[in-house]
């Protein structure tokens, strides 16, 4: 995966490069999601071990020639880097933003994760490019209807669902601590889905915490009392 992704990709990938890139996108996916690690420091030291720009521009290549399931855990593991906001500089110089705004408004297999990804860089910026490039992709709107969906799901697929619906709640909160994003969120029914996601339990402590977080950034928006709610 460090090498460069494009000579992967100058002839027709063999079936077994096919299949030993799936399973090393899907070791890359687990091995650097912050849910493994009981340690934030250790992640973020992984995670900083990880984000080098060769295996940035590899994953940026996946993500560009990929087919559809490549294309998703080049998405997940660039999301995942995202999370670490240390990481955001060698990131951005690498153009992942660009990258994962171009997926998420292609849609496809890998465009919630690029949404995601590209809600960590960007959510909670006021103005300038990359904050327009969220509103081009609908981040709003893609995150709200996944989350509804979530919190409509029976006790018995709820907990299989947690470690997902914690990081569209991490994204949702990183936008809602944007002023530039409040209203979107508030007018797309966030309240009600978050408070219906915090009575049913439907995230992790993390997850419920990422929920109030939004709840009291959104209370802060003038046509929306969310601090009523939340108390």
């Amino acid at each position: 995966v460090s090498s460069s992704s494009s000579s992967v990709y100058a002839s027709a990938p063999s079936a077994e490069v096919e299949v030993l890139l799936g399973h090393v996108l899907s070791l890359l996916w687990n091995a650097s999601d912050d849910v493994f690690f009981a340690d934030a420091t250790a992640w973020s030291r992984f995670t900083e071990r990880l984000g080098q720009s060769d295996v940035v521009e590899a994953l940026q290549g996946v993500l560009a020639c990929g087919a559809p399931l490549q294309q998703q855990g080049a998405g997940a593991v660039l999301h995942n880097l995202a999370c670490n906001r240390a990481l955001h500089p060698i990131l951005l110089e690498c153009r992942v933003l660009e990258s994962v705004t171009s997926v998420a408004q292609r849609g496809g297999e890998g465009a919630i994760c690029c949404m995601l990804a590209a809600a960590e860089f960007a959510g909670s910026e006021e103005t300038g490019p990359a904050m327009a490039a969220l509103v081009r992709c609908d981040v709003v709107e893609c995150l709200m209807r996944d989350l509804h969906l979530r919190a409509l799901l029976s006790v018995e697929k709820r907990d299989s669902q947690f470690v997902g619906t914690r990081k569209l709640l991490s994204a949702l909160e990183c936008m809602a601590s944007s002023d530039a994003h409040k209203a979107s969120i508030a007018h797309a029914g966030a309240v009600d889905v978050l408070v219906r996601v915090i009575n049913g339990r439907h995230a992790d402590d993390r997850g419920l915490a990422l929920a109030f977080c939004t709840l009291l950034h959104l209370s802060f928006e003038p046509t929306l009392g969310a601090l009523h709610v939340c108390a």
